[in-house]
């Protein structure tokens, strides 16, 4: 693992640089603290460089407050995005915004009360995930100079942490840490973030073992002629396969992480939509 603080250089090209770097050589996941969400802007410009196709998994409050930051990223530094969800939005705060339609795999906050579970696919299917603070209630992250009472227990959080520590989620971002000011409560939530996401990680290399997999094939799972979908018979884990072989830069995503129920949907006719979503998302890069 590699961690990295970038809020301690002020000039944007060090930045810029040091993520580039970073991407060239480092071959183990990277965690990274930000101090705001358009420092994102960064990270993309260097997967750019870097010829690596971002899936993206946002954590955030407002969907209005992301699409306004996104639409000023570079058009450049967008094209080597697959996808953007943006999970945890409250109603209030997103009314007016919207992602565009081919962006997949948001979930607003009231989904994930109690069931912080569905992310898991999410998570695992990406490469950057980036949590900000904004997230969290307020009783978990008091030192917030922003107030919102609603939001994602420190407990849920954590599950988030540990998610993108334990798959293959190459990135990982704590960001918003402009808006907090420190104090004993907000110090440890930051703090369990981290640790949950160390602890991720760990249990990952102690349990890895080479895949067992076991293949359905679904015909005529309209749009296309024939899905395959694979169970590795260690972890349960379902995979469905883009049905033709992907380039080198978009090797990763041949095989998408979902559930059983995906699986289930597809095997009467027809791809379940998270699945036609993401499939879409792919044919659009591919085209």
């Amino acid at each position: 693992m590699n961690f990295y603080f970038l809020g301690i250089l002020k000039d944007d090209a060090q930045q810029f640089t040091l993520i580039n770097e970073i991407l060239s050589e480092s071959k183990c996941k990277i965690f990274i603290l930000q101090k705001e969400l358009s420092d994102l802007n960064f990270i993309l410009q260097a997967t750019d460089i870097a010829n690596i196709t971002s899936n993206i998994q946002i954590i955030h409050n407002s969907l209005s407050y992301c699409s306004d930051i996104i639409s000023k990223f570079s058009t450049r530094s967008m094209e080597q995005v697959l996808n953007i969800g943006i999970s945890a939005t409250q109603q209030h705060l997103s009314a007016e915004a919207s992602i565009p339609n081919q962006y997949f795999d948001s979930y607003r906050l009231g989904s994930l009360v109690n069931q912080i579970e569905t992310l898991s696919m999410p998570i695992a299917f990406s490469n950057i995930l980036v949590a900000d603070v904004s997230a969290l209630k307020q009783s978990d992250i008091t030192g917030r100079k922003t107030t919102y009472s609603s939001g994602l227990t420190a407990q849920e959080f954590n599950q988030i942490a540990r998610s993108a520590g334990f798959n293959g989620t190459q990135i990982t971002i704590l960001t918003g840490l402009n808006d907090v000011i420190e104090d004993e409560i907000s110090t440890d939530t930051l703090a369990q973030f981290i640790y949950y996401f160390v602890d991720g990680v760990i249990s990952y290399s102690q349990v890895w073992v080479t895949p067992h997999l076991t293949e359905f094939t679904i015909n005529e799972c309209l749009p296309y002629e024939h899905i395959s979908f694979y169970k590795d018979d260690n972890n349960n884990r379902w995979y469905a396969q883009y049905p033709t072989t992907l380039p080198d830069h978009l090797k990763n995503y041949q095989n998408v992480p979902c559930m059983y129920e995906d699986y289930a949907f597809s095997s009467k006719g027809e791809l379940s939509p998270r699945l036609m979503s993401i499939f879409n998302a792919i044919d659009a890069l591919v085209n």
